[in-house]
């Protein structure tokens, strides 16, 4: 990812408001809500979630207290995460990461440093790094907001359909923004797949937002959750408060 970022291309771009005004009523809430006129656009984001809880396995209900190294980039839709943890005391690493030209997304895990305990990738992991790339971005550097490879469909006045497109692939998601113009969640129907009784099965995913308060120049939300909708219920398998970001 250093060298990922190392070749990013610089700019000195900023929102600017005839962009905002092109975008769907509840957006432009937003972004006179966080103040995004004149903020930098940012070409790298890095984010540091320390102590995060995560559950492991739903099933066991095993929670770990993780460190997320998060990576996103926006030249184009890429994200890769490394997390950081321990199961019964022996280390436990984890990696999010997106194969271009195979278009695949996928999650690996090592155990000891050394023994590969899975390495789950699928075109449908490509899919669900797109949403997560998005909403991610959406929280942590808003001009994603302007990107060409996102387009917006208005339901209401509170909630906006969001598709995102690339490499042959797309994912929708609904944001839901409040009267005052933060955003409070989104949601999508594309991102999560189980196997539930032996069946691979779309449930829902669903992000939540809040606690914004001022952070290099605009309001940014500093406690976010990710919560899987089963039909009969819901489980928040992330949940992290404040964390730190860097920006390039």
């Amino acid at each position: 990812m250093e060298s990922r970022a190392e070749n990013a291309e610089n700019t000195v771009e900023v929102c600017t408001r005839a962009e905002i005004e092109k975008l769907p009523e509840p957006l432009r809430r937003y972004c006179e809500y966080i103040g995004l006129e004149n903020a930098p656009k940012y070409q790298v984001v890095r984010a540091f979630f320390k102590d995060t809880k995560f559950i492991f396995d739903d099933k066991s209900g095993k929670v770990l207290d993780m460190d997320y190294d998060l990576w996103l980039f926006f030249d184009k839709p890429f994200r890769s995460a490394y997390c950081g943890s321990s199961m019964y005391g022996i280390p436990f690493e984890g990696e999010d990461y997106c194969d271009e030209k195979a278009v695949e997304g996928g999650m690996k895990g090592i155990l000891g440093k050394a023994i590969p305990i899975f390495d789950i990738h699928s075109k449908q992991g490509y899919r669900a790094s797109l949403i997560s790339w998005f909403i991610e971005g959406l929280v942590l550097n808003p001009s994603i907001l302007f990107s060409e490879y996102v387009s917006y469909e208005i339901l209401d006045e509170n909630r906006v359909m969001v598709t995102v497109s690339y490499n042959g692939v797309s994912g929708t998601g609904v944001i839901a923004v409040d009267e005052a113009g933060a955003v409070t969640g989104f949601y999508s129907d594309d991102r999560q797949v189980e196997v539930i009784d032996g069946v691979e099965t779309g449930i829902g995913w669903r992000c939540e937002c809040e606690g914004y308060s001022p952070e290099n120049g605009i309001l940014r939300a500093h406690e976010v959750r990710s919560i899987k909708v089963y039909p009969d219920k819901e489980i928040v398998y992330f949940d992290a408060g404040q964390f730190e970001v860097e920006y390039r």
